[in-house]
């Protein structure tokens, strides 16, 4: 019962900080139009707090009394759940980000609204674990095993919060359930006090000496059993899965067994080197190496978790919810780390050696811009990240000291963490125009292992290969010839051999893989000129002389398409052709005055092609990068050629609409939804319905809705039942050849009115396509404060 106790403390403690997390950062997506880097904000900021308690509990469970250090994290967590019911829901529904400075106020969001009581509950694990520690239970002579229940937590409010916390329940109650969970939490806290100081026990120099006699007792030092779980070559030698779980078992034993370390002849934690067995045991007390082991082998799962999320969801498939999969991976193998699985015993060794047979071709791929098949591609990507975040775990798992040093040992992975994701988060944006962090970190993810365990000889051509895949999507233009590149791809590899003390024969075998490697150009289909990282995304322009086309892309998805051939220069391309469902709508819809019109979604301004002269047309667009692209004649013309009057303003759509005046456009579009990321709160019914008291009572809302991965017609449908809309559409899916070359791609388009007939002219065309929306079930719509993209994603 008093383990049952424990573990469900720290299981709830972890589920409530992930599920914060989502409730958090979904409250917050709408105030930047969808864009993931809110997400990995929002994962920096709660890794930093993760930091600051678990040093906070390192610091207080070094207080020699157990009765203050109980009164010091009740006095927090009390004041965590008062920060948490006084501000938590006013915060996260009132607050408003500044575009031009989005980091900052999204940063100041968070601090105001949820610090104090993340702070509380991540401070709670370790300090939990330290507390049973100090007890007479069997529990406290392994208190790590409590780590896998408290990532188990993570890992269901990861998964459980899609699958059905999400699409059940609204965002206020989502908060309102969030807070009561707290309140259980802070009841469980005070129920593992009391176990704690009934059963404290006073064990230290008895169970010591029983403990010396233990470790004594053993016939291999660790450096030797590590030797045999860490080496290849060694793996070989050994005959069956028992004799590793048994070398597995007495690393275990070793790590959870309190030591005297006055004769320093005990090891108790592993010490990497490159010949593990000739090291001398060394005492108890963690050193710096120690510490800076812990940080770097959680600095670089954390910071690949992020780093394959952006690589994905931009370069591959911006399918949403793909940000699940790498931190669900992240959690598992971390449970299977820290639980003594019996397999791990075989899967760590072999982990490790086929790590370089895994991050060469990933490199390279990552480098490829140009097409690849998705769900090829995907699985690999996912096996690598979780082979190199186990290889991570497993090693934190055998370094771990003694529970002595616990919260010691959780401030410094946590440390690791925060940095990892504060990299990724706030610094790669400004170091990288790409997503060349994910292929960087693969490759100091090898060169960590390396320099901790041997390697088969042959893994060192695989990472040459990987080397010099990496080296050959940098760009090396303002070098003053080829050879300079090599030059540059050897000098790196001879420092690296230099530091890690690499013989001669491994450094030729790299180089000549680099050599091969580099060989091979990779790049998209055109000229790039134009590579473009804002905290919005990746914008790229490309130049195709073979097809005679400009395109901008965002990540993998294509934002517009514009002719380089002087006749074709102001006709619309892609979704926007005169053929398509666009050409149609306008071809009657400027027959009419109307003369005032707003835009969701700018791109390359492809839409201003249709102004007229009597018109005035006002694009909103979130990301200032874009603005700057479409605006500049270099790349794109359609905003200087338009006919009509062209305003853009920078800022969220949906926010901005709110200063125009009621009744005074007569239509609105909406071009936000093909992108890699849907700005929810755009298609909302509160959205829909304030777009409708800015329009005159037969003004439009047009909506493109070409997506690939997602289906959003039936939350369109949905909403336009509940607020007695009309709406219909059209889908331009089958596009001939000759309409493919000249740079027209499939379509879908709704309209939505008041009134049937303000639709009549356009669903009575001769041979139309246009049709009605079929009914959808309430279940379908979508409100601020409940929506979810489960529901929409497409099958095929």
């Amino acid at each position: 019962m008093k383990k049952t106790i424990f573990s469900v403390a720290l299981f709830g403690s972890a589920f409530l900080l992930f599920w914060v997390q989502f409730i958090v950062a979904k409250s917050l997506l709408p105030l930047l139009g969808g864009t993931p880097a809110v997400w990995n904000v929002c994962q920096a900021f709660f890794q930093m707090m993760l930091l600051a308690g678990y040093g906070y509990a390192a610091w207080l469970s070094d207080r020699p009394s157990l009765r203050s250090q109980f009164w010091i994290h009740g006095a927090v967590a009390i004041g965590g759940g008062l920060a948490l019911w006084s501000q938590f829901n006013q915060v996260l529904s009132q607050s408003t980000i500044t575009v031009d400075r989005p980091l900052i106020t999204l940063l100041q969001i968070l601090f105001l609204g949820v610090a104090l009581p993340f702070f509380a509950l991540s401070a709670t694990a370790p300090l939990l674990q330290r507390w049973v520690s100090q007890t007479r239970l069997d529990l406290g002579k392994d208190p790590y095993v409590l780590y896998a229940a408290s990532n188990a937590g993570s890992l269901l409010g990861v998964l459980g919060y899609p699958g059905a916390i999400e699409p059940l329940f609204s965002l206020l109650e989502q908060r309102q359930f969030w807070q009561l969970g707290y309140g259980v939490e802070l009841l469980l806290i005070g129920a593992c006090v009391l176990i704690t100081w009934r059963d404290r026990s006073g064990r230290s120099s008895s169970d010591s000496n029983d403990s010396e006699q233990v470790l004594q007792s053993k016939q291999q030092p660790r450096s030797e059993i590590f030797g045999a779980l860490g080496d290849f070559k060694k793996l070989e030698n050994l005959e069956n899965l028992d004799e590793l779980t048994t070398l597995q078992e007495q690393l275990t034993t070793l790590d959870n067994t309190p030591a005297s370390s006055k004769n320093g002849a005990v090891v108790n934690r592993l010490t990497f080197a490159s010949e593990p067995d000739s090291l001398p045991n060394k005492p108890l007390q963690p050193t710096w190496r120690d510490r800076l082991q812990w940080a770097l082998f959680a600095f670089l799962p954390a910071s690949l978790s992020l780093g394959v999320t952006t690589y994905v969801t931009t370069d591959l498939a911006a399918i949403p919810l793909f940000w699940a999969i790498p931190l669900s991976l992240y959690l598992l193998t971390y449970i299977v780390a820290f639980s003594n699985w019996r397999w791990s015993a075989i899967a760590y060794p072999l982990s490790i050696a086929s790590l370089p047979l895994l991050v060469t071709p990933l490199v390279f791929w990552s480098r490829l811009d140009g097409a690849q098949n998705l769900w090829v591609m995907l699985p690999f990507h996912w096996l690598g990240f979780a082979i190199a975040a186990f290889v991570c775990h497993q090693t934190l798992a055998l370094i771990k000291p003694s529970v002595t040093y616990l919260t010691q040992f959780y401030f410094w992975i946590a440390l690791g963490g925060a940095l990892g994701g504060s990299f990724n988060a706030i610094a790669v944006p400004y170091l990288f125009p790409t997503t060349q962090e994910y292929p960087l970190i693969l490759i100091l993810t090898l060169l960590s292992v390396i320099n901790s365990h041997r390697l088969p000889k042959w893994s060192w051509i695989a990472i040459g290969l990987g080397f010099g895949a990496l080296l050959a999507g940098i760009n090396f233009n303002h070098l003053a010839d080829y050879w300079a590149a090599y030059g540059v791809a050897f000098g790196l590899l001879a420092l690296i051999g230099w530091a890690l003390q690499l013989r001669k024969t491994k450094i030729i075998s790299a180089g000549l893989a680099i050599i091969l490697m580099m060989q091979f150009s990779v790049g998209l289909r055109g000229e790039v000129l134009l590579i473009d990282r804002s905290f919005f995304g990746v914008n790229r322009v490309v130049r195709d002389r073979s097809r005679q086309v400009m395109s901008l892309l965002h990540g993998s998805t294509l934002h517009g398409q514009q002719s380089l051939l002087p006749q074709r220069r102001d006709r619309p391309l892609t979704y926007f052709t005169e053929t398509g469902p666009i050409g149609e709508f306008f071809a009657g819809f400027n027959q009419s005055r109307r003369d005032r019109v707003a835009v969701l979604g700018l791109g390359i301004g492809t839409l201003a092609s249709y102004a007229q002269p009597d018109q005035q047309w006002t694009f909103y667009e979130i990301d200032p990068t874009v603005k700057l692209i479409a605006q500049n004649p270099t790349y794109f013309s359609f905003l200087e050629l338009s006919k009509g009057k062209v305003v853009v303003e920078i800022g969220d759509g949906r926010l901005k609409m709110q200063t125009v005046g009621d009744r005074s456009l007569d239509l609105v579009i909406m071009d936000a939804f093909s992108s890699d990321s849907i700005p929810v709160h755009l298609i909302t019914r509160e959205a829909i319905a304030s777009y409708l008291n800015k329009l005159t009572d037969r003004g439009l809302i047009l909506v493109n809705i070409t997506n690939r991965y997602l289906d959003l017609l039936p939350v369109l449908g949905a909403i336009s039942q509940d607020l007695r809309l009309t709406a219909i559409h059209r889908w331009d899916l089958r596009v001939l050849e000759a309409e493919k070359a000249i740079g027209k791609t499939p379509s879908h388009w709704v309209a939505i009115a008041r009134s049937p007939q303000d639709l009549n002219w356009l669903i009575d065309r001769p041979q139309t396509q246009w049709q009605p929306v079929p009914p959808q079930p309430p279940s379908q719509l979508w409100t601020d404060d409940r929506s979810s993209l489960l529901s929409v994603i497409r099958s095929r």
